[in-house]
């Protein structure tokens, strides 16, 4: 047991050594695991930021004044998505399978609609139960998005 934490502060030492110096560390050098967690989830972020900048820039596409803006804006968002996948791919060399990569990415999407979904559909309730007016334009049957008919229950509140 003492040998084995010797070798972690030798190999925490040559370590810190190494960045101290400058000197390059790669992806299967041995870092420690915080670092190496560290690492991935700043790389994946500047990654997830290249991929959602495309989004924006593909709306305009269609309204570019000529075709020359187009292959621009095209060009841009080809460029952005090129970024993104080389950095999700350098996150793969740190460890992490792509698989388990794209997992907990889903989670914490579903996570993510899950919650817009539950704070939005309060608000609707909360306009439901506010003034007349906001009550007749909560249930309009414009509330229809696309095939999904929004359900608010409302309980009127006496005043």
């Amino acid at each position: 047991m003492e040998d084995t934490l010797t070798s972690q502060k030798e190999l925490l030492l040559e370590f810190q050594d190494k960045i101290d110096n400058e000197i390059k560390i790669e992806p299967r050098n041995w870092m420690p695991d915080e670092y190496r967690q560290h690492l991935m989830r700043q790389i994946s972020q500047h990654a997830h930021s290249e991929v959602i900048g495309m989004q924006p820039e593909g709306n305009w596409i269609t309204r570019a004044p000529s075709l020359r803006s187009k292959k621009i804006l095209l060009a841009k968002i080809q460029d952005e998505g090129g970024h993104g996948l080389y950095l999700y791919s350098a996150t793969e060399t740190l460890g992490v399978s792509r698989d388990e990569y794209l997992s907990a990415a889903g989670a914490k999407s579903l996570k993510e609609v899950t919650h817009h979904l539950r704070r939005s559909t309060e608000w609707m309730i909360r306009f439901g139960n506010g003034k007349e007016e906001s009550f007749q334009r909560v249930t309009m049957p414009s509330m229809i998005f696309g095939d999904t008919q929004m359900n608010f229950s409302f309980q009127r509140r006496q005043t």
